[in-house]
This record gives C-alpha cells, sequence and structure tokens, in this order.
C-alpha cells in the first residue's frame, strides 16, 4: 500500500480554464523559479508578465536558503544578521505562523530537513543520534528577532528557513502587484500553490480541481474568487528505502516524516502566505487538531485525506465545490463525512466552555468583589459557546434523522424484494 500511494500520489491543484469569455487580452506565461515550474495567465498587458517573473525572481534571491548571497543563508551562515524588505516581512509572518500553529510549523527545521537530504537531492535516513542532536537546535521560540529593526540572533548551530510559506508569500506579492497595475482577473500557478485574481473575464468564479491522491484523477472542483489555493502532501518529494517511503514534511518534535493519517492537505482563504503555511502545519497536525485550529479561525477552509481514503470538507466549501462525475456516486458518503468533520469541532467547544466555567469558579474564589466585570464577559463567551454547541448538535440531530430515513427506505426495499421472491 505504501509504495502503491507513493507512486501514484500526485494530488494536486490545477485551473479549470475552459469555459472563459473569449478575450483577447489573455496573456500567459511559463517560467521556472523556486524549483518548480510556474504558469501565468492574466487578462491585460503582457509586460505585466515580465514584471511578475522579475518580482519572483527578486523574492527568491532574497528567501531561498539555498543562495548563499541571500539575507537568510548569510544569517545561517553566521547566525546573526539583518533581514531587509521582503526578507522581515516575510520572517514576521513566518514567525506568527509558528506560534499559530504552536510549533507545528517551525522555521528552524532546516537542519532536519537538510539530514534527510532533502535540500541536496542525496537522500538517506538519519540514525537517531543525528536526529536527536538536530532536534535540540529545533526551536523557533529560541530566535531573538526585532522586527523593528529586522535584526535576527541564533543560537548556535541553528538554522532558519523560509520555504514552507515562501511560494505563498509570492503569489500574493505578485497579485497585489497585478491588482494595483490594473489587472482583475488572473490565474497564478505557482508550482500547485495557486493564486487567483478577481473572477474569470465572463464573472463567473475560477474552478481549481483537486484530485484523488490515490487514483490522481480530479474528484472535487472548488469555486475560488481572489483567493489562493494550496495543498501539502507526502507525494511532492519523497524517496523509498527497503520498501518504505520517506516524505519532506518533517514533524518538527519527531525529526521525522510527519505521520498524521493524512495523504494531503488542501487549504483555500483570501491571504496566500497563510493558506501556504497552514497545508503543511495541518498536514503534520493530523485531522483532529486541524479541526479545532478551523473553528477557532474565519480565514480558511480545508479539504482533507487521509490514509484510509476518506474525504473531510470544512462547512464554509458546503456550496463551493462539486464532485466530478466519476465520484458522483460517493457523493452521499463525501457530504456525510463533511458532517461528520464537526464532531472534533463540537469536541472543543466543549473543552472550551469547560475551561472558562473553570477559570471563573477560580476568578470567583481569589477575589469575587474583582471579577464582575470578567464574569459578566466569561457568561456572555459561554452563552456563543453554548449556541454554536446548539445550532451544531441539532445540525447532527438532522444529519442522523436523515440517515435513519434512508437507511429505513433500504430496509423497506430489501423486504419487498425478499417477499416477491417468496
Amino acid at each position: 500500500m505504501k509504495k502503491y500511494i507513493a507512486i501514484l500520489l500526485s494530488l494536486s491543484i490545477c485551473a479549470t480554464l475552459t469555459g472563459c469569455a473569449k478575450s483577447t487580452d489573455m496573456q500567459e506565461k511559463t517560467f521556472y523559479a523556486m524549483d518548480t515550474f510556474m504558469d501565468f495567465t492574466i487578462y491585460g498587458d503582457a509586460a505585466l508578465l515580465d514584471d511578475a517573473e522579475k518580482l519572483i525572481s527578486t523574492l527568491e534571491d532574497t528567501l531561498s536558503v539555498t543562495k548563499s548571497t541571500s539575507e537568510i543563508a548569510l544569517i545561517n551562515q553566521n547566525g546573526y544578521g539583518t533581514v531587509t524588505g521582503y526578507a522581515n516581512d516575510l520572517m514576521t509572518k513566518a514567525l506568527n505562523m509558528c506560534h499559530r500553529t504552536d510549533g507545528a510549523l517551525d522555521i528552524s527545521i532546516y537542519p532536519i530537513v537538510r539530514s534527510w537530504g532533502f535540500t541536496t537531492g542525496r537522500y538517506q535516513i538519519p540514525d537517531d543520534n543525528t536526529i536527536s542532536n538536530l532536534l535540540s537546535l529545533v526551536d523557533y521560540t529560541r530566535i531573538q528577532y526585532n522586527s523593528s529593526s529586522g535584526d535576527v540572533v541564533l543560537p548556535a548551530g541553528m538554522e532558519i528557513d523560509l520555504g514552507s510559506v515562501a511560494k505563498g508569500y509570492a503569489g500574493q506579492k505578485v497579485a497585489d502587484l497585478l491588482k494595483k497595475e490594473g489587472i482583475t482577473s488572473a490565474f497564478l500557478n505557482l508550482g500547485g500553490n495557486v493564486q487567483t485574481i478577481g473572477n474569470k473575464p465572463d464573472g463567473s468564479p475560477w474552478q481549481v480541481a483537486i484530485k484523488n491522491p490515490v487514483t490522481t484523477k480530479p474528484m472535487m472542483v472548488v469555486s475560488v474568487s481572489d483567493q489562493s489555493v494550496v495543498t501539502s502532501g507526502g507525494y511532492e518529494r519523497y524517496f523509498e528505502q527497503d520498501g518504505k517511503w520517506y516524505w519532506h514534511i518533517m514533524d518538527p518534535t519527531t525529526g521525522r516524516p510527519a505521520d498524521s493519517h493524512l495523504l494531503s492537505v488542501t487549504i483555500i482563504g483570501d491571504d496566500g502566505m497563510i493558506c501556504d503555511g497552514l497545508s503543511t502545519s495541518l498536514f503534520i497536525m493530523g485531522l483532529e487538531k486541524s479541526a479545532e485550529l478551523w473553528m477557532q479561525s474565519d480565514d480558511f477552509e480545508a479539504v482533507f485525506v487521509t490514509d484510509t481514503e476518506e474525504v473531510y470538507i470544512t462547512d464554509g466549501l458546503r456550496e463551493r465545490f462539486a464532485l466530478t462525475e466519476e465520484y458522483n456516486l460517493e457523493q452521499d458518503a463525501i457530504r456525510y463525512r463533511l458532517k461528520e468533520c464537526k464532531v472534533p469541532k463540537i469536541q472543543a467547544l466543549i473543552s472550551m466552555y469547560n475551561d472558562v466555567q473553570e477559570r471563573m469558579h477560580n476568578a470567583a474564589e481569589s477575589d469575587p468583589e474583582a471579577t464582575w466585570n470578567e464574569n459578566a464577559e466569561n457568561t456572555a463567551l459561554l452563552a456563543e459557546y453554548a449556541l454554536d454547541f446548539a445550532i451544531l448538535a441539532a445540525d447532527r440531530a438532522l444529519l442522523l434523522s436523515l440517515k435513519a430515513i434512508q437507511e429505513q427506505k433500504e430496509a423497506s426495499k430489501i423486504e419487498l424484494q425478499q417477499n416477491n421472491l417468496v
């Protein structure tokens, strides 16, 4: 099974450009940058494609850990330095993403990734001692960084890499540039990282196909407008040794390829950098923790494919996806799993509800008079959680009722068939 998946795994994102209104203004360009082929389609001045490519080149020269003259590479070489412009901006955002994901994304994991050979192409399995020693250097909280000055100081031996968010950031910056120049419709494919501007020229949303990671065939199409779509999966870079497959997405807690029981994670949102960082982070975190983070967030939606070939889709995509013809027979099952993705969400609500209650109790015991305002706020928060819980519970009950009705229909059909046979 491992070998089969590794060979066929190709969850990727592709645009459905057909059906666009014909336009003589459509311009296209393909080029190689950031270790991948990029395909840009815009409706407007062709010269802007050259500007977009130049911006990508500038970002790569500034951010790439493998370019010895980049600001990031120089900091790794010296243990200190200063990031400016784009590098300073992305450094701030990357560290925020590290905090947001509680370290699932850690920009200091670069030595671990390199030890497995994913930066050099000389693949190997590091021994336990090597992994243990390198893990002692993985901790983004130990990075000394002043966002105002851009000054960075690393602990001895630590190295950083912004690659986990760089392509998403680049796509967003190119989109910002094109919008500033008046482009209102564009599709930017940065090696699987998709960034869209506006809608298609005919006014309809862009259609982005998401493939099944096992069959490599498109299983659904997601409608997006002025958003980013980013997928992470083990199929992107991997190697085989002794019949086992090892992919490049490393768990910062183990120093080994992430084993979260997910085959792929697709993130849809307004910010390309956030989508890029979350696609990697959630792949490491696994389904349940990812669902909890989604519940606490309002800036992304997601599609998860598990190693048991189950598909989970967050609620915000309910009206924005369509199954391909091949998967129509599985539509009910996928929609059911969409609903079931709320189970961890309900569990998280319960957990937060209990946490707020405990905090109120502790505050009341320590200083009853000083906590009236705090308790009022907490009570309001509890009410909000309770309402959310009630809505989700009702939704779940409706789903189960519909499922029960369907099962009753099936049972009646079978009984009728049996009677006819008799």
